[in-house]
């Protein structure tokens, strides 16, 4: 049976949670198919197979670690020493973006997207070539599904050659330096209610006394609590940690004591599980 081991490692002020199963094996691989992109014929035989786009690296589970790098907003990305840990925290910010814990607006989204595609594919292949990879695993699904799937392609594939000639390594470092300016940058999200949860609540993401999704975000800067409307979540109400008194979780009901000018404030919420 495979150990898995949690490592907390604190460099330059900064904090890194690794969880890595025995031996992990860090290697960076190519996941395209260069006759994807060439034209050039592959020298495997694809007989019976059907033909698919690249799958992104940061897709495939099983051959990287369980491992989770936050870093300040305000630090800088330099600090990263080597070239694995600067791609490691690139594939998990992809992710971070594709999954919405990240929700940069659509232009930011875009952009990062020609970015991912410059980091992963190189330099744009020939102008008549637009199908080279699936919009959704550069893309959250909220932008995928409000516009035409080829004109979609089309669009970002034309972003994807305004980086020509940018560096794979290059590409990955731009693309974190843009998510470090989103404010939800590094959070931890978990839902939770105004009220005591019932049996039900536990399959429905939705507060009954709103309607809307209630989460709690563990920040470097501090507790953010958030609503989600019409699936993007907006800041309700922000406690920084000089400013918070007490934490207190007991069982399924979370307190939040913090003082907002030289008033006392007190929140509490509920999950819908003991050990949130």
């Amino acid at each position: 049976m495979v150990g898995i081991s949690q490592t907390i490692i604190t460099v330059h002020g900064m904090v890194f949670i690794c969880g890595f199963q025995d031996s992990p094996h860090f290697e960076r691989r190519n996941s395209l198919v260069p006759a994807r992109i060439s034209g050039r014929q592959s020298n495997r035989s694809m007989r019976g197979k059907r033909k698919t786009r690249a799958v992104p690296e940061f897709y495939d589970h099983s051959r990287h670690p369980s491992i989770r790098l936050k870093a300040p907003s305000a630090k800088k990305v330099f600090l990263f020493r080597t070239d694995i840990t600067m791609h490691e925290l690139y594939l998990q910010v992809r992710r971070d973006v594709i999954e919405e814990r990240i929700q940069p607006r659509r232009d930011a989204a875009y952009e990062l997207a020609a970015l991912a595609l410059q980091a992963e594919f190189g330099n744009r292949p020939p102008p008549v070539i637009h199908d080279y990879f699936d919009n959704q695993h550069y893309l959250p699904q909220r932008y995928c599904t409000s516009d035409d799937p080829k004109h979609l392609q089309s669009v970002l594939s034309e972003m994807h050659g305004h980086y020509a000639g940018t560096k794979p390594l290059e590409a990955e470092h731009k693309f974190i330096q843009i998510c470090q300016r989103h404010r939800d940058f590094g959070a931890h999200l978990h839902r939770v209610f105004r009220n005591k949860p019932t049996g039900n609540h536990g399959a429905a993401p939705f507060d009954p006394d709103t309607g809307a999704a209630l989460w709690i975000a563990i920040m470097p800067r501090g507790i953010g609590v958030y609503e989600e409307q019409g699936s993007v979540r907006e800041l309700l109400a922000e406690h920084l940690w000089q400013d918070t008194q007490t934490l207190q979780f007991d069982r399924k009901k979370f307190v939040i004591i913090a003082v907002e000018g030289s008033q006392q404030t007190e929140s509490i919420f509920y999950t819908d599980h003991h050990t949130k």
